[in-house]
């Protein structure tokens, strides 16, 4: 049985994907199997009822049927809530990873760029996103932390830019996962919408359920030899395929 995705502020076209334009709407997070969030899409004004909501359904999602979250890593977008206060997009994550998000919260810091560095001894469910995006993704935000501080609290860490930031990482909680990942460029919505399928059939480990875009298939022939590892923006990068997810 295919898996139902819930998309928020991403671009993504695929059968198992529906788009909510409105965060405040009736429709609950965790009726579905997984969730994707561009951060930028929620600055504005909720209510302080919306936003706590918003976060159980998250922490229900996740930690109670062991679904996956897909993030963009953006810099840090404000919720003003229309009783007064605010907090910001990533507190969304507050109730059912409170550790990450300290984490993810002091590190962060806008960027941008190009350089998206894969590392090839990462094993998760992330790796399908940025193999499918190659080529097509940019640096909007970075973590300006060790890949060793990520590491301590369940993150793995996928990708860096240029000087080493992490900019790709992933972190086990309960028996689910949210995944920070880099913000695809200048794409079509079809290959996002299969980059994303690709984490949420890995994440459930079972075979993927998607047929290979004509893009998809055209690229494997013009590079049946190259390896998994890359550096965009700089080519080809020679390192060993590695075996499992990731």
């Amino acid at each position: 049985m295919k898996k139902r995705i819930l998309s928020f502020g991403v671009a993504a076209t695929h059968e198992s994907i529906a788009s909510d334009g409105n965060f405040s709407d009736a429709m609950s997070l965790s009726d579905f199997d997984a969730f994707v969030l561009d951060p930028l899409a929620l600055q504005g004004a909720i209510s302080n009822e919306t936003y706590s909501r918003r976060q159980n359904e998250i922490h229900d999602l996740i930690a109670l049927k062991g679904g996956v979250v897909l993030c963009l890593l953006r810099p840090k977008a404000y919720i003003g809530f229309s009783q007064g206060g605010g907090d910001d997009a990533y507190g969304v994550f507050g109730l059912v990873a409170p550790n990450p998000l300290v984490q993810i919260r002091g590190s962060l810091r806008a960027g941008s760029g190009s350089h998206v560095e894969l590392l090839p001894n990462a094993r998760g469910a992330s790796g399908g996103y940025l193999r499918v995006l190659a080529g097509a993704m940019r640096v909007a935000a970075y973590l300006d932390t060790a890949s060793a501080n990520l590491e301590a609290i369940g993150g793995t860490v996928f990708a860096i830019d240029s000087v080493g930031h992490p900019i790709a990482v992933e972190f086990a909680v309960a028996g689910g996962r949210i995944c920070f990942l880099p913000v695809a460029d200048g794409i079509t919505g079809d290959r996002v919408g299969s980059a994303i399928a690709r984490v949420v059939e890995a994440h459930y480990g079972g075979p993927s359920e998607i047929e290979p875009p004509e893009w998809s298939v055209v690229r494997k022939k013009k590079n049946r030899a190259a390896p998994l590892g890359m550096t965009v923006g700089v080519g080809w990068c020679a390192v060993p395929r590695p075996h499992g997810l990731g």
